[in-house]
């Protein structure tokens, strides 16, 4: 486990510094966080079984998200192709080989999530971005991850069986801690593993961000890699539509109690300077002004319609839907959509979804949402050598069947890393703009 000696000690002066109650009319809070894995081996050759559990982790984490929209509007009533595909297994990894055939990963399970100006920290092995938040009267604090692709808060209860040496809630210890009659949540995971937990609500601050009565999960068992995970829980970042508890996520709280003054929030995410910002946007992070785009689904993911892939310039996919999503690390899309995006790159399926391509000639690749082009840099679409030695590099798209829909990709952090992404709660849009 990471040492969270020092992001623990900026929790606690940022939990004490700030007002008791942060109403409109105070300006955006910026909070640093900070991811400290990385896909790419020191040697410079892609570490294809980290990316495997990456996929296997998005995989079951958006099988849980849409077993929640079944259970609320309907799977069919959702997106064209959309089902909830089984739990999700590790397979052996892809390895280079122009005869392999192309093998699908499987499917889904569920992870932990990030958010006012705060620092994020992309947590070891779980590649996420990841910073302190506060819970309970004192507060109570957490090293937390940051994610819009999921719905709801987790931390580990002080009881928990299996936590390990997490930091954990006491509900005793907290003067505004109250149970909520209860309310068993339970998750599984590919690998076996498990967390099951029950609801409290309590204050929540991230920064000088304070809201009241917050619902969270507060985990009280948990096994395998969910007892190892690095950070200590996930804040979730979606809409309420795909609330496993049936609650507000934290900054939609924010936003009712007017503990934001703005319902906006901003992320730079970069290998240096990472920044969440609640409340607004941060101005001195991007150039130009913010193009926005509003949603195309209420079923509670930040997603939006009339994307275009564009490979060296040229379109090889159009009217495509995509959700982004912060607590994934790489891009994902369907399997005959990623495989005319590689073949338009002259690349070569190595199996499990994955691909590589001339290392010597890391092909363009863009994206568009009807209207300005985002590009996506080499290097973050070259995750590294198949193998040392290799003229071949593996790229950060993947294609892979997530349950989400026919047409529907999902792009993570190698989009999100390449703009300053801001989040609009107040006009249901989310928006890019060129880093600064």
């Amino acid at each position: 486990m990471f040492c969270k000696a020092s992001l623990v000690a900026v929790a606690l002066a940022l939990i004490a510094t700030a007002n008791p109650v942060m109403k409109g009319g105070n300006g955006p809070i910026r909070i640093p966080v900070r991811k400290r894995s990385s896909l790419t081996r020191s040697d410079g050759t892609a570490d294809l079984d980290a990316a495997m559990r990456e996929t296997v982790r998005v995989q079951n984490k958006h099988r849980a998200n849409l077993m929640a929209i079944d259970r609320n509007i309907g799977i069919s009533n959702y997106q064209p192709g959309a089902h909830v595909p089984p739990l999700a297994t590790m397979s052996p990894s892809p390895s280079y080989s122009a005869s392999l055939p192309a093998r699908s990963l499987g499917y889904h399970v569920i992870v932990i999530p990030r958010q006012a100006d705060e620092s994020l920290t992309m947590a070891d092995s779980e590649n996420m971005w990841t910073g302190p938040i506060g819970i309970g009267t004192p507060a109570q604090a957490f090293t937390i991850d940051f994610d819009t692709g999921s719905p709801d808060l987790w931390v580990p209860a002080a009881s928990c069986q299996g936590c390990g040496g997490k930091h954990a809630y006491d509900p005793s210890k907290s003067s505004t801690s109250k149970a909520q009659g209860g309310q068993k949540v339970q998750e599984a995971y590919g690998d076996g593993s498990t967390a099951s937990g029950v609801v409290y609500t309590d204050d929540v601050a991230v920064a000088g961000v304070n809201v009241t009565e917050q619902y969270f999960v507060v985990i009280d068992q948990a096994s395998g890699t969910a007892s190892t995970a690095q950070m200590d829980g996930i804040m979730g970042m979606a809409w309420p539509a795909l609330s496993t508890i049936g609650q507000n996520p934290f900054f939609f709280t924010a936003v009712q109690e007017k503990a934001v003054s703005e319902g906006v929030f901003g992320f730079k995410l970069a290998s240096n300077g990472s920044t969440l910002t609640l409340g607004g946007t941060d101005s001195s992070l991007y150039s130009g002004s913010i193009e926005y785009y509003s949603l195309s689904s209420s079923a509670g993911y930040w997603q939006v319609g009339d994307m275009t892939a564009y490979v060296n310039g040229a379109a090889a996919v159009q009217q495509q839907e995509t959700v982004f999503d912060t607590g994934t690390t790489l891009m994902y899309g369907p399997p005959l959509q990623v495989m005319q995006v590689y073949s338009a790159m002259g690349a070569t399926d190595i199996g499990q979804g994955y691909w590589a391509f001339d290392c010597d000639a890391v092909p363009s690749l863009a994206f568009s949402f009807g209207g300005s082009t985002w590009n996506v840099s080499a290097d973050v679409f070259n995750l590294g050598q198949v193998q040392q030695g290799s003229s071949q590099c593996v790229g950060a798209l993947i294609g892979q069947d997530l349950g989400i829909g026919f047409n529907t990709w999902l792009l993570g952090d190698a989009f999100l890393q390449n703009v300053y992404s801001a989040w609009n709660v107040d006009q249901s849009a989310v928006g890019f703009a060129a880093l600064a």
